[in-house]
């Protein structure tokens, strides 16, 4: 047999642990075809199959041998129907005792089409460090009897390096924070540069996390992919964290880890830590802060839509703060709140509907002003103009059996069914905003998850307050995790309350009337409703 001494060197390295490199064995191949050639198989009609060992690659730290290997099989029988086999991968050599096979379906799709596959073995032993041998073999079977269509076996060598590279640039990053005093909300703005020296390096990826003093980590990472970082070269590279609105107040450390792939003598280490920083930041509250803690809208619009966005805002300062004021504007049109107070601790959500202008481009920006006396906050979102106003991720759909009804003091329920057309499970959260003041809602259920295929129906119940009248708008968002995919805007009809009082007595009246004198008596004209106006 043929030793494979020509290796592709790639190495995984996990924390202290050794790893092997990953090697091309294209030696190793198996096929056969219709015809009474040299891999000519008597028993295919048409066509034919071929198996070819891609890489083979040795994990010392879950004790894994994987290997890939690409596979084709259009082989027809005799009879011209699609020609089915079972594959049989043997594994055996250092660290494994005996012969290790598994079994994998080898179907056959009537045309040449290759297909990738990925089979682990599990290693008896962790390998030390240095060259190891391994026997790999491929056997073609009928299912129903076990004849074998042919089989293949090769001896190929894998390195197994030490678990840390010996040629990492030191202190290859270098980090500073715009602000290393912060209010909870506020966000951590840190700049990382990458300064490189004699070594070369792939893949390259910077990870950044704020842990908390129980090494717990606030709020989500970021990263950022840098690709191939040269010999002497230089990359500077800013990356944002928010601060939980909430958080309490204290020392904190963001993480910085560098990562990716180094060859050090024989031995590629793949996605190996290349280096690592810490900095500290305090985190305390501020006399005057007002922080934007979520704004949810759809991602997507459509020129001429009218595009809704509800704006969370919270007073994480230690003073009341007055004439408040919340700008939201997108493509040049902008709509403004009206001034508003708030106290310290407190939050607010206000709601606006903008209408996209017919000129808007594929890519607008959506800006939040939140401007108070002394304090003021800001928030930037892209949105694709020209996809649907109504769902803005792909495969889900989402539809209201009415968009306006009229409501008496009972309350109306307005259904909401969601459909996954997509070919991945969706969950979804149902809220709803712009009811403050004029009614109360019951959503049930407020979250659901829909397989591939299904849909989902969810009931929103808006009970009108007693002083309730008029024509109210409000609006019912869909989301999946923070990100608003998509909102429905409703009216509801609401009768004033005291109208509808004075048409109660007038039927007790009429019914009292119609029994004491035993005839008809026509009810009062009707009281005209006053239309309450909704603000955005």
């Amino acid at each position: 047999m043929t030793k494979i001494n020509k290796m592709t060197k790639m190495l995984v390295s996990l924390l202290l642990v050794s790893l092997a490199v990953l090697a091309p064995v294209s030696a190793l191949s198996l096929s056969a075809s219709a015809g009474s050639g040299s891999t000519g198989n008597p028993l295919i009609g048409t066509g034919g199959f071929s198996v070819i060992l891609d890489n083979a690659q040795v994990t010392n730290d879950n004790g894994q041998v994987e290997l890939t290997f690409t596979t084709d099989n259009s082989a027809t029988n005799i009879a011209g129907d699609l020609f089915d086999f079972d594959m049989e991968i043997q594994l055996s050599g250092d660290g494994i005792n005996g012969v290790n096979t598994k079994t994998i379906p080898f179907l056959s799709n009537g045309n040449s089409l290759d297909s990738t596959w990925s089979i682990s073995f599990t290693l008896d032993e962790i390998l030390a460090e240095g060259t190891h041998n391994f026997n790999v073999g491929f056997e073609i079977l009928i299912p129903s009897s076990g004849i074998s269509m042919g089989d293949v076996s090769e001896l190929i060598e894998l390195v197994v390096g030490p678990a840390i590279p010996t040629n990492m640039e030191p202190n290859l990053i270098t980090a500073d924070l715009d602000e290393d005093n912060l209010n909870p909300g506020d966000v951590v703005e840190l700049t990382v540069d990458l300064e490189n020296g004699l070594t070369d390096y792939e893949d390259v990826n910077v990870e950044a996390r704020i842990i908390d003093s129980n090494n717990e980590r606030v709020g989500d990472k970021v990263e950022v992919d840098i690709g191939h970082l040269e010999t002497d070269a230089d990359e500077t590279i800013t990356m944002s964290m928010a601060l939980p609105s909430d958080l309490d107040t204290g020392i904190y450390t963001v993480e910085i880890v560098a990562t990716g792939d180094v060859e050090s003598g024989s031995v590629m280490y793949m996605n190996t830590q290349l280096d690592a920083e810490t900095l500290n930041f305090d985190v305390e509250r501020h006399d005057h802060s007002l922080t934007i803690d979520s704004v949810e809208h759809n991602s997507n619009t459509e020129a001429g839509d009218t595009y809704s966005v509800a704006v969370t805002v919270t007073n994480n300062g230690l003073n009341f703060e007055e004439n408040v004021v919340i700008t939201v504007s997108m493509a040049g049109a902008t709509t403004t709140s009206t001034v508003f107070d708030i106290d310290e601790n407190d939050e607010i959500v206000q709601y606006f509907n903008l209408n996209v202008p017919s000129d808007a481009q594929n890519t607008e920006v959506l800006t939040v002003l939140v401007n108070g006396e002394d304090t003021s906050a800001r928030y930037t979102a892209n949105v694709n103009v020209g996809a649907s106003a109504t769902v803005s991720s792909a495969g889900l759909s989402a539809t209201v059996d009415s968009v306006s009804k009229n409501i008496g003091s009972e309350g109306e329920a307005y259904m909401i069914t969601l459909e996954n057309n997509d070919d991945s499970t969706r969950t979804v959260t149902i809220s709803v905003g712009g009811v403050q003041g004029w009614a109360s809602t019951t959503i049930t259920p407020t979250t659901l998850t829909l397989a591939p295929g299904s849909s989902g129906v969810a009931s929103v119940y808006v009970t009108p307050s007693s002083s309730a009248e008029g024509t109210n708008a409000f609006t019912v968002y869909v989301s999946e995790g923070n990100q608003v995919i998509s909102s429905v805007g409703l009216t509801a009809n609401v009768e004033d309350a005291a109208n509808t009082m004075t048409w109660i007595l007038a039927g007790i009246a009429l019914v009292l009337v119609a029994f004491a004198y035993n005839q008809r008596v026509r009810p009062a004209t009707k009281g005209r409703r006053r239309a309450k106006k909704v603000y955005y």
